[in-house]
C-alpha cells in the first residue's frame, strides 16, 4: 500500500493577512491587559479571553514568554514611535522628543510597564540591544576625543540624563522620587 503524505506547504495571501490581524488583535489585547490590569492578572488565558481567541492560539502565534515579550516590545515601539535602536547622535538626541509625548498618551501602559515585575521583563528583554545602540551612538558623538575608562559609568548617566528629562515633565513627581 502506497502511502501519501500530506503537506502544509499551501501558502495563501488571504491566510498570510489573516494571520497577521490574529497576531495584531493578540498583541493590542496584551496591551489592554497592560492598562487595565497593571499586569497583575498578565496570563496566556487572560490574554486569549481579552483577544477572543483561544489559548491554543496565542500559543500559536507566541510559542513561548520571550516570543510574547519581543513582539510585545515591537507592537510598543510602534505605539511611542520608538522606531529603531538609536545608532547615531542624532537619534539618541531626537528619541525622547518623539516617544515621551507617546508616553503621556499611554500613562496607564507605560506606567504598568514600568511599576510591575512583568514590566521590567518586558524593559530588560532587549537591554543589550538598548546598551549597544547608546554606545554606538555615544562613541560617533565622542569620536576624536580621549577614551573613556568606564562606558558602564557613562551608560548609567545617559540613562540617568533620560530618566531627569522624563521627570521634568508635567505630573510625574511621584514616580521620580525613588
Amino acid at each position: 500500500m502506497k502511502t501519501v503524505t500530506l503537506s502544509s506547504a499551501y501558502e495563501s495571501p488571504l491566510r498570510e493577512e489573516q494571520k497577521e490581524a490574529t497576531r495584531q488583535r493578540i498583541l493590542d489585547a496584551a496591551g489592554k491587559l497592560m492598562e487595565d490590569r497593571g499586569l497583575q492578572q498578565f496570563s496566556y488565558a487572560a490574554l486569549a479571553e481579552q483577544a477572543g481567541v483561544t489559548e491554543r492560539t496565542v500559543y500559536r502565534h507566541f510559542p513561548s514568554k520571550d516570543a510574547l515579550l519581543q513582539g510585545l516590545w515591537q507592537w510598543y515601539a510602534q505605539r511611542t514611535r520608538f522606531g529603531a535602536i538609536p545608532q547615531t547622535e542624532r537619534d539618541l538626541l531626537a528619541q525622547p522628543l518623539r516617544t515621551f509625548p507617546a508616553f503621556e498618551k499611554d500613562e496607564e501602559l507605560c506606567r504598568a510597564l514600568w511599576l510591575s515585575p512583568q514590566g521590567r521583563d518586558f524593559r530588560l528583554s532587549n537591554v543589550e540591544e538598548r546598551k549597544a545602540g547608546i554606545k554606538a551612538a555615544v562613541a560617533e558623538a565622542t569620536r576624536g576625543l580621549p577614551p573613556r575608562v568606564d562606558d558602564e559609568r557613562l551608560l548609567g548617566t545617559v540613562g540617568r540624563r533620560g530618566w531627569q528629562s522624563f521627570c521634568n515633565g508635567d505630573g510625574h513627581d511621584a514616580e521620580c522620587r525613588s
